[in-house]
């Protein structure tokens, strides 16, 4: 019924006296007049279409994420990075994976070389957990480091009990990000559990991103770290949306030891989850288990195969 249309036949038709059946018995007399001279071959075009409407796309359960790239933190894998660093880089790719996280010099070469590696494995940096004393005391190195790893984010990943005065960390965080923004990479906040401990009022991650600008300081939301701290993951992304570009994809289930278990198999609503991450424009989304069930390349390939029925890749 909304099919093309089909052309119309715009060849020249016959004159109606051409085609005027003659009485039987007589000859036509001949044409006196010159057949007029015939107008020059025009290219036929088509009448132009109405605009179609838009295609529908038939429904599916999965939240399809177009704009989230999966990634993993390789603290996950960390012990078999130490036994076999890049052999251990080459099964993640081999998952599929084609974005990983840092946690440190698990390679222990200069960052020239391990760019390096990740180009002949294919794979990209997508963001590395940077501890705050280091950001504090060689933060030129920190920069070198991942401009030559083409890492766009720099994240603090932990605070430790000393330092978890979150006015105090909003002044320091502050110059820090500024230097890392003009050098074209961007400070994140990697949270816990315990950043959900009532401060003045409000929240201590709350506190913290009151007291930055957004542009100086960006979240990388741990949804199962959310969860744990009492909160809605999904409602905390829609919260931050505008200063969230990483996510962790992290699983739990309270009565398993260990808790953590690849995505799909904890309690963690994924389905709000990504749905909020889509909404939010995440930019990568990093798989971690900060301990494995099992063999942890088989916990991130799970997690992997999951996160892909759900859209992502």
């Amino acid at each position: 019924m909304f099919g093309p249309r089909r052309p119309r036949d715009l060849s020249p038709r016959p004159h109606p006296q051409a085609i005027r059946p003659q009485p039987q018995g007589r000859t036509p007399p001949a044409r006196r007049r010159q057949a007029r001279p015939r107008a020059p071959h025009l290219p036929q075009t088509r009448p132009p279409e109405p605009p179609r409407a838009p295609e529908r796309r038939p429904r599916s359960e999965a939240v399809i994420i177009r704009a989230m790239r999966l990634s993993v933190q390789l603290y996950t894998v960390r012990d078999a990075l130490a036994q076999d660093y890049v052999g251990t880089l080459k099964k993640l790719r081999d998952i599929g994976l084609e974005y990983v996280e840092g946690a440190g010099n698990y390679g222990g070469g200069t960052a020239e070389e391990g760019k390096k590696i990740l180009d002949d494995l294919g794979l990209k940096a997508s963001g590395s957990h940077v501890g705050i004393d280091a950001l504090q005391k060689d933060l030129d190195t920190v920069i070198h480091t991942h401009k030559t790893l083409e890492c766009p984010f720099v994240i603090i990943p932990y605070l430790g009990a000393d330092d978890r005065d979150y006015a105090k960390l909003a002044a320091t965080v502050t110059p820090i990000g500024t230097r890392l923004k003009a050098e074209g990479l961007t400070l994140c906040y990697h949270n816990h559990d315990f950043e959900f401990v009532e401060v003045d009022g409000t929240t201590g991650l709350d506190l913290l991103y009151q007291k930055t600008n957004p542009n100086l300081l960006q979240a990388e939301l741990d949804l199962a770290w959310v969860q744990i701290g009492g909160q809605d993951p999904a409602a905390y992304v829609r919260k931050y949306a505008t200063r969230t570009p990483l996510v962790h994809l992290k699983d739990f289930d309270p009565n398993a030891t260990p808790r953590w278990r690849p995505g799909g198999q904890g309690i963690v609503d994924w389905d709000a989850c990504l749905a909020a991450c889509n909404e939010a424009n995440v930019q990568f989304g990093a798989i971690e288990l900060d301990e494995s069930p099992g063999d942890p390349i088989d916990a991130v390939r799970q997690s992997f195969e999951f996160f892909k029925g759900k859209g992502l890749s």
